[in-house]
């Protein structure tokens, strides 16, 4: 795992954690054999959490943890099943689970960056959700 320092580029670390989210979904698309999560619920009777073609999965309210042998990420949906959006809790684990810690740390990092990151017109709450997507 490598470091990665929070402070120098934070927007960065958002769009890593995107686009490792769209990497993640689409081993977990290819693992079902359709990028369609509603006919591989249908056709394939997923259960709300198992293990398919070495990924874990577990499905959560409007979402879905996936654990794969070279990361682990934590990804809520927004609408059509579309990906993008972010929140201090998904960026942290994210961070917890895939980084080398600096000794320095603080969770509240991600909030306080977040919400510096709204004040700049950078980011903004997605209508309806608790999530964040980019302006």
């Amino acid at each position: 795992m490598e470091e990665i320092n929070l402070q120098d580029d934070f927007t960065g670390f958002i769009n890593l954690f995107i686009s490792s989210s769209k990497w993640a979904i689409t081993e977990f698309y290819s693992a079902l054999g359709t990028n369609d999560l509603r006919e591989a619920y249908d056709r394939l009777n997923l259960k709300r959490e198992d293990t398919i073609n070495g990924i874990f999965y577990s499905f959560h309210g409007n979402g879905i943890f996936l654990k794969l042998k070279s990361m682990t990420i934590d990804i809520d949906f927004l609408p059509n099943y579309s990906l993008g959006g972010f929140d201090a809790s998904r960026l942290s684990t994210f961070y917890e689970e895939n980084f080398t810690i600096s000794s320095d740390y603080d969770y509240r990092i991600f909030e306080k960056k977040l919400k510096e990151l709204e004040q700049n017109g950078v980011i903004k709450k997605f209508k309806g959700k608790n999530l964040y997507v980019f302006t």
